[in-house]
């Protein structure tokens, strides 16, 4: 993140941001450990692709820029947002990516609520 802060490494790259932490610090772990579990044989092959919550993955892949204009997205969905199941929807979204990675239907609900968000805000003028 030191190299890229304001626009980010790009979409899956966490390995290319900290491939030195990666190899330096497996290699380490498992020459210190000279009794080796079937836990850690497994761990020795564990790839990290993904943070562990959405926040932290755009701040990855995006950089700065890119977190604040979802920030920004969000704040705006939140203020235009009427219908009060629609904001309960919205806010249970952002709690749960908060503690788990996303995936393609977790970006659908989000932009499918960005949308009704959106049509309310068109429709109520």
């Amino acid at each position: 993140m030191e190299q890229k802060p304001f626009l980010g490494y790009g979409l899956e790259n966490i390995n290319t941001a900290y491939a030195d932490y990666f190899t330096v610090n497996k290699h380490a772990l498992f020459e210190i450990n000279a009794m080796q579990t079937s836990v850690m044989y497994r761990l020795k092959d564990l790839m990290a692709d993904r943070s562990h919550n959405y926040a932290l993955d755009l701040l990855l892949f995006s950089g700065i820029l890119g977190f604040l204009s979802w920030g920004v997205l969000v704040c705006l969905m939140i203020k235009k947002a009427r219908q009060k199941e629609i904001l309960l929807g919205l806010l249970f979204y952002l709690i749960w990516s908060s503690f788990q990675n996303q995936s393609v239907v977790n970006l659908l609900y989000f932009w499918l609520l960005a949308g009704i968000i959106d049509q309310e805000e068109i429709s109520g003028s």
